[in-house]
């Protein structure tokens, strides 16, 4: 299967592209405290185009290595001069003996085969070097958005509770997992997931729920490691259920579903409210005709 065709939705082979992704993972990096020291040995699983890579080469990170299954995605990355290897991500690692500081897996376990990911999760933590990270990004089963972003994508395969990443963890034998939001969520996002949070909380006594798109998992062989990382990483904490409706004024509300129903009825000519500043005021917009 050519995956570029599906993958070039997000990712072009373009200048503009290129640069955009170089930006956004700088950032993403920056935003989980997942920046490498200058000489850590890097692997980065699932690279496609490479443009992780390009990102750490531009932080003045030069010992990294990136796997991908694709042809098409290997050929572009190479194109950058990037140290990429064709290869099975499971074969990959059975054949080499390397041990790696950090092993960045951003949107790969999703497309693994459920009787695979055992098997994965032990030769990871064998590649690992003892105060080394894993650095995961992949479908958030528990946000309102899992169907489309579990569907999205024809070769995913499961996507994710933070309770089955712990379980794959225990299984790979880490030590010490640290689950995150994506990133912080607007406020009327969290207005609007507030309601799924109550549910998680009365239900299931899920307090302070994850319900980005994705989920961030950072896998340590060393408790210390663990601990020395949760003091670095920037905080990221979305707390839905302060958006509970009991906890905003009703008049808040009232406006925000309003200003919902004008715009839906004006077909979003008409935005009636400011979540910044919680103002209700119409605002006409440019339309054509």
């Amino acid at each position: 299967m050519n995956y570029n065709l599906h993958y070039e939705y997000w990712h072009k082979d373009s200048v503009e592209s290129r640069e955009n992704d170089i930006i956004w993972n700088t950032s993403f990096l920056r935003q989980h405290g997942l920046v490498p020291k200058g000489n850590d040995k890097i692997l980065d699983i699932g690279c496609g185009m490479g443009r992780l890579m390009l990102a750490l080469k531009k932080l003045g990170i030069t010992d990294v290595t990136g796997v991908d299954i694709d042809s098409e995605l290997i050929k572009i990355a190479q194109k950058d001069g990037l140290n990429v290897v064709k290869s099975d991500l499971t074969d990959f690692l059975k054949s080499s003996d390397e041990k790696f500081d950090i092993i960045y897996c951003f949107d790969v376990l999703e497309h693994v085969e459920k009787e695979k990911q055992e098997s994965l999760f032990i030769e990871l933590n064998k590649h690992l070097s003892e105060n080394g990270f894993i650095a995961i990004k992949t479908i958030n089963a528990l946000a309102p958005t899992a169907n489309y972003y579990r569907y999205l994508d024809f070769t995913h395969k499961v996507s994710y509770a933070p309770i089955t990443l712990e379980f794959l963890s225990k299984i790979g034998g880490f030590d010490e997992i640290v689950i995150r939001p994506e990133f912080n969520e607007s406020e009327e996002c969290k207005i609007l997931k507030s309601p799924l949070a109550e549910l998680y909380y009365n239900q299931f006594g899920i307090n302070n729920v994850i319900l980005t798109p994705n989920l961030v998992a950072v896998l340590f062989k060393s408790k210390l490691s663990a601990e020395k990382y949760k003091k670095r990483a920037p905080l990221i904490e979305n707390n839905y259920l302060e958006y509970r409706y009991e906890n905003q004024p009703i008049k808040i509300l009232i406006q925000y579903y309003l200003s919902k129903i004008i715009s839906k009825l004006t077909f979003g000519k008409i935005n009636c409210f400011n979540m910044k500043d919680k103002k209700y005021k119409f605002v006409i917009l440019k339309t054509s005709g």
